[in-house]
């Protein structure tokens, strides 16, 4: 008797938090999505040439994706790009923030948990650090005391350096400083 396969598709937003370029045409994306929070994902032959999706799949960039749900692992069917935020990639202050923040998000937030008001949350520090007169610190100050307090890991405000101590505690790794 053949085997059937089932997949399930999951059409959703998504933030590229980062990639894992794989030895072959493939790679590994951490998507932090609207609907199902932090999804790990292949992108099968997305380093072909003919791939369109890579492009889409940088890191930071805001995102509609498809994915294809076979057996508890995700596969990225389409993408399509809302916002490459490049006027805050042009920016290496507000780049190093928003990376840093994407690396919280990462190491924090666990698979398949939804955190819409998290990623609202995440979308609009994006782009207030797009704006010109943009405090890129205290914006990635402020995401990161709401990512931490939305988490259960804190309820009172304290300074930068605790906060970044926390992190650094919560995720066994230093928070990157100087990413550019």
């Amino acid at each position: 008797m053949p085997s059937t396969t089932h997949f399930t598709h999951l059409k959703t937003d998504a933030i590229v938090l980062r990639k894992r370029m794989l030895p072959s045409q493939d790679a590994l994306f951490s998507l932090f999505t609207r609907d199902q929070g932090k999804v790990v994902a292949y992108a099968r032959g997305v380093k072909k040439v003919t791939s369109r999706r890579l492009a889409h799949l940088q890191t930071g960039n805001y995102i509609e994706v498809i994915l294809q749900v076979r057996a508890d692992q995700a596969y990225i069917a389409q993408t399509s790009l809302y916002s490459g935020f490049s006027q805050l990639k042009a920016a290496p202050m507000a780049l190093d923030a928003l990376y840093r923040g994407l690396f919280c998000i990462d190491r924090l937030i666990p698979e398949g948990q939804s955190e819409e008001a998290l990623f609202d949350h995440a979308l609009r520090m994006a782009s207030q650090l797009s704006l010109p007169q943009a405090t890129h610190q205290t914006l990635l100050y402020d995401f990161l005391e709401t990512l931490l307090t939305k988490l259960g890991y804190r309820d009172q405000q304290t300074s930068k350096a605790y906060l970044y101590q926390t992190i650094e505690e919560l995720t066994n790794e230093k928070l990157p400083v100087g990413i550019i």
